[in-house]
């Protein structure tokens, strides 16, 4: 069996210690770096003469130069501001802390510099003013109020909906009236697809033409079947006496009868009571084809 080399005598114990502890070391290191920022930042905004706390950063270096020009804007004296901020830029560029501080100075300024300040917004921000002034008196062949016609319904209906055999291209917000306009058979299937809410009042309509249109999927295949109302689903089964064998119309029906929000239910007896005297009432006269429902209704 080969036998493993010892290791070298350099890897010994005290050499393991110290290449252990060096990422230790770091971290704390690390660790009073920025403990010591946040002291000096804690020192300066809570200074009585802040003019102290900034001998103890060292020249040359950013902090020196932001704290310097931070400090300078705040007792107004921005020409001074002005020429350390050049220097600063001499030697280390454009950093985002000289930025910071020149987005300060450039508004601080504006009162009395208005032009430069503007100037330095329009750069930075990459603004364009392309449109020119009309000379006083001249003829102009621009509009000056907004044609109407162009934006109507009328005009966004014939360009946008008639041609089309759905109404997708329409806003949530035009559905409302255009469910009131003359559609296709395709446009108000379309319609009714895109519907959640039964806030309208022909819907009991729509949906009935819709069912004796071709390809219907029946009732209970969109959306908006099963978001009626009580009182719309009550208006369709008197129109539509059929529906009333169909279980996606018995079902939604069946579960208006449920008790509000805020009732205690199933808790409250009484509550439960009154649901239940609702529910047997309600399937008795169905249809001999929902005596499972009955019955469990029942029971």
């Amino acid at each position: 069996m080969r036998r493993t080399a010892p290791l070298p005598r350099l890897f010994n114990s005290r050499l393991f210690c110290l290449v252990g502890l060096l990422p230790v070391a770091w971290l704390a290191a690390a660790s009073t770096s920025r403990a010591g920022e946040i002291d000096f930042v804690e020192s300066y905004a809570l200074a009585a003469d802040r003019a102290q706390v900034l001998k103890q950063l060292i020249p040359g270096t950013e902090n020196y130069y932001y704290y310097n020009c931070l400090h300078l804007i705040q007792i107004e004296q921005l020409d001074k501001c002005a020429d350390l901020a050049r220097i600063w830029r001499e030697r280390l560029g454009e950093t985002p802390l000289w930025r910071q501080i020149q987005h300060r100075h450039t508004f601080l300024s504006y009162r009395k510099a208005p032009r430069p300040s503007l100037d330095y917004l329009i750069k930075h921000l990459g603004l364009n003013f392309d449109q020119q002034r009309q000379v006083p008196g001249a003829k102009t062949t621009l509009p000056t109020t907004l044609d109407t016609k162009a934006i109507s319904r009328d005009t966004l209906r014939q360009q946008f909906i008639t041609p089309q055999p759905h109404v997708d291209l329409a806003e949530e917000q035009a559905l409302r009236w255009l469910a009131a306009e003359k559609l296709s058979p395709e446009q108000r299937r379309s319609l009714l697809n895109r519907l959640q809410r039964p806030d309208l009042p022909n819907l009991v309509e729509l949906i009935l033409a819709d069912l004796d249109f071709q390809n219907s999927g029946g009732f209970g295949s969109l959306a908006i079947h099963r978001n009626l109302t009580a009182a719309q689903l009550d208006e369709l089964a008197r129109l539509r006496p059929a529906l009333q064998q169909q279980l996606n119309w018995v079902l939604p029906r069946s579960a208006r009868l449920l008790p509000g929000a805020d009732a205690n239910f199933p808790d409250d007896l009484k509550v439960m009571g009154e649901y239940l005297d609702r529910l047997v009432a309600f399937v008795r006269p169905l249809d001999p084809v929902m005596n499972p429902l009955k019955a469990n209704a029942l029971f």
